[in-house]
């Protein structure tokens, strides 16, 4: 809805169209109220669907993968991120966590070929993330300012990522 990576793809691209699940928050910018798992697209309608975090909220994440390779035109190409380990998120609606070869599968399934799948982030970055996001309520809740909330967690996900760049346990990823 909000768009959050267009910058980064607007000279890119031609055209962007926004999706948002129905009855979601009132947002600028949504081009198509719809379901991941039933686009209303017709078939080879994108040249690129970009899915950042979306899969682990969906009921059926084969379905959207189908979906996604239904509306791409022959070459087209899907941009996709999902997660490994993260805590919970938007209960109740947070129902998976996907290794390698689950998205892989998802992937073939669908008839996508050519599938690349690289970690973002090895098991300090990972934990690193988890422990900077509870700390953060944590502080909030026995009264630390805000921003110096921020600022501790800012220096805990820095370390984290610095440690991460060893190369140690890039098996344990953050998200694919």
């Amino acid at each position: 809805g909000t768009q959050p990576f267009a910058d980064l793809f607007g000279s890119q691209v031609d055209r962007t169209i926004a999706v948002e699940w129905p009855g979601g928050s009132s947002k600028a910018g949504v081009g198509i109220w719809g379901d991941a798992q039933a686009l209303p697209l017709r078939t080879g309608a994108a040249d690129t669907v970009l899915c950042v975090e979306v899969l682990e909220y969906l009921p059926d994440p084969r379905r959207a993968l189908q979906e996604f390779a239904r509306i791409l035109r022959r070459g087209g190409r899907l941009i996709l991120t999902a997660p490994q380990i993260r805590g919970a998120s938007n209960e109740p609606n947070d129902f998976w966590r996907f290794g390698h070869p689950g998205l892989r599968l998802l992937a073939t399934e669908a008839g996508l070929d050519e599938i690349v799948i690289t970690p973002c982030g090895g098991i300090c970055a990972a934990y690193g993330q988890r422990l900077s996001g509870w700390l953060y309520h944590y502080l909030i809740g026995i009264g630390f300012p805000c921003w110096l909330a921020r600022i501790v967690c800012g220096l805990l996900l820095a370390t984290s990522w610095l440690v991460d760049q060893l190369g140690i346990g890039k098996e344990e990823t953050l998200h694919w």
